[in-house]
């Protein structure tokens, strides 16, 4: 098993594009820890919508190429063109990136670190909540957007979510 950490981003109608794209990974995963969803400005084009961002734990046995391709399907389901405008997208309906991969348990370090610096901060705190020493302090966090995923509300604070719907705040008994 890999725990895998992917970052999610949308503008063309944000909320109901990151709700697809969870939905999606909750197909993939039995439970899945979501960061906090934050709006952020466009990086690398012009445009004035901005992005939905967050960043999802996903436990997966698969190759990284094998879960890619599994990616790359539901951005194309869920309307992204490829051919159309390659990584530069004015309007984005989904974009699904794999940060980066761990082994369950292992500790992070600082090259574990997303490139991009809106998901810094979400995975810290996706790493903190769950339970990870954190190869740097925690960065200054958004403020979360609520977003209704399979009937709950996830977006403000890390939760984990399962594929039937029965979500827990991190640091949440249960």
């Amino acid at each position: 098993m890999k725990d895998y950490y992917i970052g999610l981003g949308c503008n063309l109608n944000p909320a109901r594009g990151t709700r697809a794209m969870l939905e999606a990974l909750l197909d993939l995963a039995p439970e899945i820890g979501i960061s906090r969803i934050v709006a952020t400005a466009p990086v690398g084009v012009v445009t004035d919508a901005l992005y939905y961002n967050a960043v999802v734990r996903l436990r997966s046995p698969e190759e990284p190429a094998t879960l890619k391709t599994r990616l790359i399907a539901i951005e194309t389901r869920l309307g992204r063109n490829r051919d159309r405008c390659g990584r530069a997208c004015l309007e984005l309906p989904a974009d699904l990136d794999i940060l980066c991969c761990l082994t369950p348990g292992a500790h992070p370090v600082l090259a574990d670190l997303p490139r991009e610096p809106f998901f810094q901060p979400l995975i810290l705190e996706l790493w903190a909540a769950l339970g990870l020493r954190l190869p740097c302090p925690p960065l200054p966090l958004a403020t979360g957007i609520p977003v209704l995923v399979q009937g709950q509300w996830c977006g403000l604070q890390t939760v984990f979510a399962f594929r039937f719907a029965v979500f827990r705040a991190a640091g949440a008994a249960g």
